[in-house]
């Protein structure tokens, strides 16, 4: 939609983007990630472009049919990736929202909109620690690989807490047969 040049292909870019997210929020409702009860990398290209959206992207489209927020399997989706410590450790709301400022804008620059006078005052980090109920989607929802700090069928939240390790077993330290750090 961004590189549109004329209204219909604004239009016809527009449909697709908002049919594709139509299309996601169906199958959502069916499977708690893209491909099933795993994470793939494909929920990480996902995630890292639509985490955005509405932070950022729909800045620049003009007016929006809808937010990604409005969209409740997708939300919760995302919500639900945000909760691995992996996503919730890598994703920078305040950085994401800077990402829309333009270079020498602060000259001045008055601040006017929701974009620079909102959001960079909300609580991201919050709103994203949400429960969203999505572990019932896996096949087997009590099983630990499918539980984060947010799941209804936690069974020790205290290392899904976002910053700690996840367990390990303990084992004893072996040197490496050579001596060397290769292992």
């Amino acid at each position: 939609m961004l590189n549109a040049v004329e209204l219909a292909q604004y239009v016809e870019s527009a449909k697709q983007f908002y049919g594709a997210l139509e299309e996601l929020e169906t199958a959502l409702g069916a499977t708690r990630f893209l491909a099933g009860d795993f994470v793939t990398e494909a929920d990480a290209a996902l995630y890292v472009t639509l985490v955005r959206f509405d932070l950022l992207y729909s800045r620049y489209l003009g007016p929006v049919k809808y937010r990604v927020q409005d969209l409740k399997n997708v939300s919760d989706y995302l919500k639900d990736l945000y909760q691995i410590p992996a996503f919730a450790h890598h994703t920078d709301f305040a950085a994401i929202i800077r990402q829309g400022r333009i270079e020498g804008e602060e000259d001045g620059f008055r601040a006017s909109t929701h974009y620079d006078l909102a959001l960079p005052k909300i609580d991201w980090d919050a709103q994203w620690k949400v429960s969203t109920e999505r572990a019932y989607l896996s096949s087997d929802p009590t099983h630990p690989i499918y539980l984060g700090n947010n799941r209804r069928f936690d069974i020790d939240p205290t290392w899904y807490d976002l910053g700690a390790e996840s367990p390990k077993k303990e084992e004893k330290e072996t040197p490496p047969s050579c001596g060397c750090c290769c292992g």
